[in-house]
């Protein structure tokens, strides 16, 4: 039954992202080439934290995410150099295979946080997140927030920084305030310190969320929330400010007819 689902998931994660390809690629057009400006070239180095916790599972978030983890891996150009780097929270498989999670002592489950990242450096190992299994769902640590935001850091700024959190709003671990009704601002500045000019920073709270945050795009902060009938328009939005691309307006298209101004 995994299998089956696995095929379905890659299948309609292709589908989407030729649609959102298709939707944030719009070239410019000069009159020569000598009118093109020269835009420096800088490496992607995407690191995104995969919320697996068991809320995420619990109300199927997960695919969501990992719709969207495909997304961005197949927008970027690795022959150029781009990287993408998943931060699960919590231990995954990425070779297909599907082990019973342990059992301690106590006959509990043992809960093993992940070490380390994943790291998607061509196009096949796209194939690495189509085959993220989690062991044991357990809780929303932030501790992953804080080791991408590291891995980013240790960057030189001639690189193109982009800290994408995908999860669906409740972490166990930031500094949470005593007045429970100020959390989702709470959690909205300790985000905020890690988005700088040399970091941006995405935060997209997938399903019913209990932190959704406002954006500080001035700050380099940009947040969204995403249930699965939008998510498609969502991902082109965040596309779009990721890798710079211009959006058609939507009054070009007229039924079947494009009308574009050259």
């Amino acid at each position: 039954m995994r299998n089956v689902r696995s095929a379905v998931i890659r299948l309609l994660s292709a589908i989407l992202a030729v649609v959102v390809l298709a939707a944030v690629i719009v070239p410019a057009v000069f009159a020569s080439e000598d009118d093109a400006p020269e835009v420096e070239k800088k490496e992607y180095r995407i690191a995104v934290v995969f919320d697996n916790s068991g809320s995420m599972y619990d109300n199927e978030a997960w695919c969501r995410a990992k719709y969207a983890m495909e997304i961005f891996a197949s927008m970027l150009n690795y022959d150029d150099g781009d990287r993408l780097c998943i931060f699960p929270m919590w231990e995954v498989r990425t070779d297909g295979s599907t082990p019973a999670p342990k059992k301690g002592a106590d006959n509990n489950y043992v809960k093993t946080p992940a070490k380390g990242m994943i790291e998607i450096s061509s196009p096949a190992d796209i194939d690495k997140i189509s085959n993220l299994y989690t062991l044991y769902a357990s809780s929303t640590p932030f501790q992953p927030v804080k080791d991408a935001a590291d891995y980013l850091n240790k960057l030189g700024s001639e690189y193109e920084k982009w800290l994408i959190v995908l999860t669906d709003g409740v972490f166990d671990e930031y500094p949470e305030p005593q007045d429970k009704s100020k959390e989702n601002e709470a959690l909205k500045n300790a985000l905020l310190t890690y988005a700088s000019s040399d970091l941006k920073v995405q935060y997209l709270v997938i399903g019913k969320a209990a932190s959704e945050l406002t954006g500080k795009p001035d700050k380099n902060f940009y947040t969204a929330k995403s249930s699965d009938v939008d998510l498609k328009d969502k991902l082109i939005g965040i596309c779009n400010t990721i890798f710079q691309r211009n959006i058609l307006p939507a009054d070009r298209l007229s039924g079947s007819s494009l009308h574009l101004d050259l």
